[in-house]
């Protein structure tokens, strides 16, 4: 592959090639509004938008935290109109924005040939292509990280200081989008201790990049002390999330399938559990698995030991880290948005082992690894239920003529698939009965979404007498109902 990259003359036709090939995937795999977290992130960036007060929002108390997510989703909401499409733009930039960074970061660390097959690898990742088309942090908050991760590997190959300081400044960006640098900076903290106890140089850069996340943290919670009046208004907000979705913690994540209170029994099937998530998961292409062999084989061997033990670094840490300071609770790490920290390091653990091999064998896994990614793909799809939620997006997008009474979970991706016609009104937490809803008017019913907002508090009273006697089913689309008033 190499000899042929070469005759392309180089990188000038080959990368514009991946991205081209990257961007069209991405696309014909749209998936788009999922009814998810993203209506929450949506309803937060229409706060925003339309300066409502923040007490409108009911949702996961720590979204509020990610304020650069919902400040751009916002801003982009303003100049193209709060409709779908606006709130994937942000994750499918940095998704095509991730390739050229995989690329830059395996060229810095091995040679041409490595980054051109990670960058390949990148393009073709289920989880990524999927992902780049959802509106979820996940991709961007990894992406500053990375970022900051290169800049920080050039401070201390270079001795450069500003490289440090700009490090430090992308990691603590990172944190208004998702809270994943904790994982990093525990991994960074244990760097640096071996290079001071190795008396190595770049401690000093390493120091100061996780000292600007530190004075980060501090002015942060001073902004809030000022706006809040609650100094450790970031931990409160971790601590209210978990009692608002308990049930997707540890060890409620567990007890379900062990029916005990045991705390270790509970927490060794949580870990063996996490285990199969990261390294047996199709949808990653078992690309975990692969560089989680290789990277023992480099240790092994002595070789590539900086990228190896840094994978084995993050995810032992991913996988056993707590979320809680004062109860150990590892993360239930079977949504897959959870994997994305551990994707460029699997990457160039992988891509240096294959940049080794003989162009007989490189062709047949890349085009092996292509077929798998397209199929898991369209897997995903299936997951997702982008057909169904085409259908129920095209209904509510098309009749703005009827009342629509939903829950507010569901209301929030309503009011976002119809903009500024939405007729969506919102019914949690009030005694529903058939004097309520307007006749003529739709019920949208989604019964996994009431289970779900019965667990965080919310009471649907009368909500099953209703659907019982006073109104009549109309159509369906997968888990989603709609019903009319009689």
């Amino acid at each position: 592959m190499y000899k042929l990259i070469s005759r392309l003359n180089n990188n000038r036709i080959i990368i514009p090639i991946i991205v081209f090939i990257a961007v069209f995937i991405r696309i014909y795999f749209f998936v788009g509004h999922i009814f998810s977290d993203d209506a929450y992130y949506s309803k937060l960036s229409q706060i925003i938008l339309t300066n409502e007060p923040i007490s409108q929002y009911q949702g996961y108390p720590i979204f509020k935290l990610r304020l650069l997510f919902i400040l751009g989703n916002s801003l982009i909401m303003k100049v193209f109109g709060v409709k779908e499409v606006s709130t994937i733009i942000l994750p499918f930039i940095f998704s095509i924005l991730n390739l050229f960074l995989v690329y830059i970061f395996a060229k810095k660390l091995f040679n041409n040939k490595t980054s051109l097959i990670a960058m390949i690898l990148v393009a073709f990742f289920p989880t990524d292509v999927v992902f780049a088309t959802i509106s979820f942090p996940d991709s961007i908050n990894v992406f500053l990280i990375n970022l900051g991760l290169l800049f920080l590997y050039k401070a201390t190959t270079q001795n450069n200081l500003m490289y440090s300081i700009a490090a430090g400044f992308l990691f603590s960006f990172s944190l208004l989008f998702k809270e994943n640098l904790i994982y990093y900076f525990t991994a960074l903290l244990i760097i640096l201790s071996f290079t001071i106890i190795k008396k190595d140089k770049s401690s000093a850069l390493i120091f100061i990049s996780l000292l600007i996340i530190v004075l980060f943290f501090l002015l942060e919670s001073f902004t809030y002390k000022l706006f809040t009046g609650n100094f450790l208004y970031r931990y409160s907000i971790l601590e209210e999330n978990y009692k608002y979705s308990f049930y997707d913690f540890f060890p409620y994540s567990v007890q379900k399938l062990t029916h005990s209170n045991n705390y270790v029994q509970n927490l060794a099937l949580q870990i063996i559990l996490n285990l199969k998530y990261i390294f047996l998961r199709r949808f990653y292409l078992f690309l975990p698995l692969i560089a989680l062999i290789i990277s023992f084989i480099n240790i092994f061997r002595k070789e590539n030991l900086l990228i190896s033990i840094f994978f084995l670094l993050l995810s032992s840490l991913l996988i056993l880290f707590t979320t809680d300071l004062t109860f150990y609770r590892p993360l239930n790490l079977e949504r897959s948005w959870y994997f994305f920290p551990l994707l460029l390091p699997s990457v160039l653990v992988a891509s240096v082992f294959l940049e080794k091999l003989k162009f007989r064998y490189i062709l047949p896994i890349l085009l092996l690894y292509l077929v798998g990614s397209l199929t898991m793909t369209t897997v995903y799809q299936q997951y997702f239920n982008t057909e169904i939620n085409s259908e129920i997006k095209y209904f509510i997008s098309k009749d703005k003529t009827h009342k629509i009474y939903t829950d507010h979970f569901t209301k929030y991706s309503i009011d976002l698939l119809s903009g500024d016609d939405t007729t969506a009104i919102n019914f949690s937490d009030k005694f529903i009965d058939e004097n309520l809803i307007d006749k003529n008017s739709y019920l949208l019913y989604n019964e996994k979404h009431i289970d779900e907002l019965n667990l965080q508090g919310y009471k649907f009273l009368g909500l099953s007498e209703l659907l019982v006697n006073n109104v009549t089913l109309i159509n369906s689309f997968g888990d989603f109902k709609i019903y009319k008033k009689k």
